[in-house]
């Protein structure tokens, strides 16, 4: 069951409900600015650090790219804004509720078919229980070891941009924005 914040079940948790503070990828809040005039697509993308471990997800079978790794989020729809795309992106793929915060970094990447952007936004995860409901598995891994995972290029560009050093780009193309 997912506990929203607000609900009696929610609150029946109490204080035993463990924080954890995330990383939330996301372009421009308002809606009317996430198509460009080059249409590129607005994505958004969580990066959740607990411990010092970050959470990725592995795209399911049948859809693009399956299998590869990526920071969970998603696409923004029509009418919604990309603090609204990564809640309710969040909620569908891990059955998590987050709190989105300040502006971390920003990627910019083309694929032969679109472009995307990307762009990392500090939040909280405030409820819920990490589940696989929308991707085949998840995985808290050090930053370091984020190089071994088969993830998307944009993923791989932001990671070395928000981690640093501590993680190399492999086989990626992007740019920062």
């Amino acid at each position: 069951m997912l506990l929203s914040p607000g609900s009696d079940d929610y609150n029946r948790t109490g204080t035993g409900a463990r924080r954890v503070t995330a990383l939330i990828a996301y372009d421009i809040l308002d809606y009317h600015l996430f198509m460009s005039e080059d249409n590129t697509i607005i994505v958004t993308a969580a990066i959740i650090v607990d411990e010092g471990k970050v959470l990725i997800a592995q795209r399911p079978r049948g859809g693009r790219h399956p299998g590869q790794w990526e920071f969970p989020g998603g696409k923004v729809e029509p009418g919604e804004t990309a603090r609204e795309c990564v809640v309710r992106a969040l909620c569908e793929e891990l059955g998590v509720v987050v709190r989105a915060g300040r502006q971390a970094a920003a990627i910019r990447h083309s694929y032969p078919d679109l472009e995307i952007q990307l762009v990392a936004l500090e939040c909280e995860i405030t409820g819920g229980e990490l589940s696989d409901i929308e991707c085949s598995a998840h995985a808290w891994v050090q930053p370091d070891e984020l190089a071994g995972f088969e993830m998307l290029p944009p993923d791989r560009v932001l990671a070395a941009k928000l981690f640093g050093a501590g993680f190399r780009v492999r086989g990626g193309h992007g740019s920062d924005d």
